[in-house]
C-alpha cells in the first residue's frame, strides 16, 4: 500500500449513514427533556378567593423526541446550591409511575407522552447553541483506490452524536473516528480522534493521522450491521476469500455481535479459517473470538491478531482446524454444537473419552458449564446422567404434586462442582473412591455434607500434627526478661482464646502459622502467664516483627517496645541458651568493645 494513506480514506461521512446508524437498535435513543422556569396564573383556591389574581412560579418542559410540552408543579433549588454549593437546581414536580416525585437537572424519566427516556436539562444549561447528549457509532466498508495498483479494503468507523438545543430539536453529526485499511498482508490504522490533556474528554480532527504501533479498540459491530458491505465489494478488495460479508451474517443461535477487524486480520494470517465460516462451523467461532476478546487484556492486543491457541490455524480443513475429524465434524454440525460443547468434547477426547450422540445429548440436558473441570477423572456421560437424575430425584422429592416437569440443576443444590467439590473432600478425608457406592452416592447433598464434616476432621487431624512440629520449631524463640515472657502459639484453640481475650482477628491465621507461611506468638506477664496481653506475628526469613497489638487491636505501649527490641536482639544473635536450656541475657550494648580498651591499656 502507498505511504500516504491518509489522503486515500475519506474524511466525508458516506450517505445515509446517519440514519444506518439510528436504525441500530438502542443507538441514540435517549432524547433531552428541556425544562425552564415560567409564570403562569395561580389557580389554587386561596388564590381564586382573592380579588386580585396572582402569579405562580410553573416549569415549561419540552421533549425533544416528540415535541410534546407541558407545564409542571415548580421544585424550588436546595440552599446549598443558592450558597454556592453542588446541590441541585430548582426542578419540577411531575407524577411518574411510582408516585409523585421531584426530579431535577441530569435526572432521567420516561416521557409522560412517548414513553421515551429523557435527560432533564435547564434551557439556561443548554445555551443558545446546542449540547451533546448522546452518541452511538458505526462501520462502513470501502475499497481504495491505490495509486500502486492495489485496492486495500477499509473499515471506517463513524461516531454519530446526537444534539439539542434550548427549543427541544435534534441535529445529528457524523465524525470520523477511525479507519483500518486492510491489504493482502498489511494492516494499518488510522484514527482522527485525541484525549485532551487532564479532562480525557475526546476531539475529533478534521484529519487522519496513522499510527504506528497501534491496538483494536473499537470492539464490536452488531451481525450484518457494517453499511456498503457486500460480496462484490470483498471480491474487488485485495482479500477477495475473506468472506467478511458471511462471518457478518446473523445465525440461529450463538452471539449477535462480530468483531471484523478481527476477523480480516486473522483472515491475513491464516487464509484456511474462512473455511469454518462457509463450512457451517461459525457458532464455535463466533463465540471463541467473543470470549477471547471480552476479557480485560485485550485492550493490550497487537493489531487485533486475536490469539486462538484453541485452533490449529496451520490446517486447512476445518475439521483438522477444531481438531475432530470428517464424522466428529459432522455430528457438531448435526447436533449444533456450540463451543462449550466442542471444548468439553475435545478435552475428553484427549483423554480416551469418546463421547456419543447420547452424551451430548445428556450434556445439554445439563445445561450447566462446569463440567470442563471433572474430564479424565470420569466419563462425561456418566456425570451429567448423574447430576440428571439427581435433579429429578431431588425436583420429586421437593415438588410432589410435579408443578414443573422440568427440573433444571441448580448450582446452589446440584451441580457438576458439587460433585467435584465431593470427589475432592472425600479423597483428603481417605474414602474409597473405588466403591461405586462412594464414588456415585444415592443422595449426592446428603453426602457432600458428611464429607465436608469427615474433611473438617481429617483437615483438623493434619493441622493438630503441622501445629505441634511449628511448637517445636519455634519454641527456641521462647524468652523471659523480668516481668515479661514471649511464646509461640501452640494450637488453634490457643489462638481462639487470644482472639477472644483481645478482641482481634489472630485465630483467623491458623492455617498460616501451621503451614510455615506465618508465626505468631504471645507476650504475657510472668505473673499471669495464660492471661493474653499482646500478640505479635514474626516474619521468620527477616526475623523482623510484621504487626503487635494488644486488646481491641490497640498499639505497643512503650513497656512493650522495649521488651521487643531486647527480644529481637537475642534472637538475631542466634538465640543463644544455658547449660540449662534457659534463655541466655545479651551482653550491653558496648561492653565488648570496653573490655577489649581495657586490655589494650593493660
Amino acid at each position: 500500500m502507498t505511504e500516504n494513506l491518509t489522503a486515500l480514506v475519506p474524511m466525508t461521512p458516506p450517505v445515509g449513514i446517519v440514519a444506518y446508524a439510528l436504525s441500530m437498535p438502542g443507538a441514540c435513543d435517549l432524547g433531552a427533556m428541556i425544562y425552564e422556569c415560567e409564570w403562569v396564573t395561580d389557580t389554587s383556591w386561596d388564590a381564586m378567593l382573592t380579588d386580585r389574581p396572582r402569579k405562580t412560579r410553573a416549569v415549561r418542559c419540552t421533549c425533544s423526541l416528540c415535541n410534546a410540552s407541558f407545564l409542571a408543579n415548580y421544585a424550588p433549588p436546595s440552599p446549598a446550591y443558592l450558597n454556592g454549593g453542588f446541590h441541585r437546581a430548582y426542578g419540577a414536580v411531575m407524577e411518574l409511575p411510582g408516585g409523585v416525585a421531584t426530579v431535577t437537572e441530569y435526572d432521567q424519566l420516561d416521557c409522560p407522552f412517548c414513553g421515551g427516556k429523557t435527560l432533564m436539562l435547564r434551557a439556561s444549561t443548554v445555551g443558545s447553541g446546542w449540547m451533546e447528549i448522546d452518541k452511538g457509532g458505526c462501520m462502513s466498508a470501502a475499497v481504495l483506490e491505490d495509486p500502486s495498483g492495489e485496492r486495500p479494503l477499509a473499515l471506517l468507523c463513524w461516531m454519530v452524536k446526537k444534539f439539542v438545543n434550548r427549543r427541544g430539536c435534534e441535529q445529528f453529526r457524523a465524525l470520523p473516528s477511525e479507519a483500518y485499511v486492510f491489504g493482502a498482508r498489511e494492516a494499518r490504522k488510522l484514527k482522527a480522534w485525541y484525549k485532551v490533556a487532564f479532562s480525557g474528554n475526546l476531539k475529533y480532527r478534521d484529519e487522519w493521522r496513522e499510527e504506528k504501533r497501534w491496538s483494536e479498540d473499537w470492539g464490536s459491530v452488531p451481525t450484518g450491521r457494517i453499511l456498503g458491505l457486500t460480496p462484490e465489494l470483498v471480491e474487488r478488495s485485495d482479500l477477495p476469500n475473506c468472506k467478511l460479508d458471511r462471518y457478518m451474517d446473523p445465525l440461529p443461535f450463538g452471539p449477535d455481535e462480530r468483531y471484523p477487524v478481527s476477523w480480516l486480520r486473522l483472515c491475513q494470517e491464516h487464509p484456511a479459517v474462512e473455511n469454518l465460516v462457509t463450512q457451517g462451523a461459525g457458532p464455535i467461532l463466533h463465540e471463541l473470538m467473543d470470549e477471547k476478546i471480552n476479557r480485560y487484556t485485550w485492550e493490550h492486543n497487537t493489531r487485533g491478531m486475536p490469539g486462538l491457541c484453541e485452533l490449529d490455524l496451520q490446517a486447512r480443513r476445518p475439521s483438522q482446524i477444531l481438531r475432530m475429524d470428517r464424522d466428529e465434524f459432522a455430528r457438531a454440525k448435526a447436533q449444533c454444537w456450540g463451543l462449550y460443547h466442542w471444548k468439553v468434547y475435545t478435552a475428553a477426547k484427549m483423554v480416551g473419552d469418546r463421547m456419543t450422540d447420547r452424551d451430548i445429548e445428556d450434556l445439554h440436558r445439563y445445561g450447566g458449564e462446569d463440567i470442563l473441570p471433572l474430564v479424565g477423572k470420569a466419563p462425561v456421560g456418566k456425570i451429567c446422567r448423574y447430576l440428571l437424575r439427581q435433579c429429578m430425584e431431588w425436583g420429586a422429592e421437593n415438588d410432589p404434586y410435579n408443578e414443573c416437569a422440568d427440573y433444571q440443576p441448580d448450582e446452589d443444590v446440584i451441580s457438576a462442582s458439587t460433585l467435584g467439590d465431593y470427589w475432592r473432600m472425600a479423597e483428603v478425608a481417605g474414602w474409597d473412591m473405588s466403591d461405586p457406592g462412594t464414588r456415585w452416592p444415592a443422595t449426592l447433598i446428603t453426602a457432600h455434607e458428611k464429607a465436608m464434616e469427615a474433611w473438617k476432621a481429617a483437615r483438623a487431624g493434619g493441622m493438630k500434627k503441622q501445629f505441634a512440629a511449628r511448637k517445636k520449631l519455634l519454641w527456641r524463640y521462647a524468652w523471659t526478661d523480668g516481668a515479661i515472657l514471649i511464646r509461640p502459639a501452640a494450637d488453634q484453640a490457643d489462638l481462639n482464646k487470644e482472639s477472644a481475650g483481645l478482641n482481634h482477628c489472630v485465630k483467623t491465621y491458623g492455617e498460616d502459622h501451621a503451614i510455615g507461611k506465618s508465626a505468631i506468638f504471645f507476650i504475657r506477664r510472668v505473673s499471669a502467664p495464660d492471661v493474653p496481653w499482646f500478640t505479635l506475628e514474626l516474619d521468620e526469613a527477616t526475623l523482623t516483627v510484621r504487626q503487635n497489638r494488644g486488646k481491641n487491636n490497640c498499639a505497643r505501649t512503650e513497656e512493650i517496645k522495649e521488651f521487643e527490641k531486647k527480644w529481637l536482639r537475642w534472637a538475631r544473635a542466634g538465640a543463644r541458651r544455658t547449660k540449662t536450656n534457659d534463655p541466655a541475657n545479651l551482653p550491653k550494648p558496648g561492653k565488648k568493645k570496653a573490655a577489649k580498651t581495657v586490655a589494650a591499656a593493660a
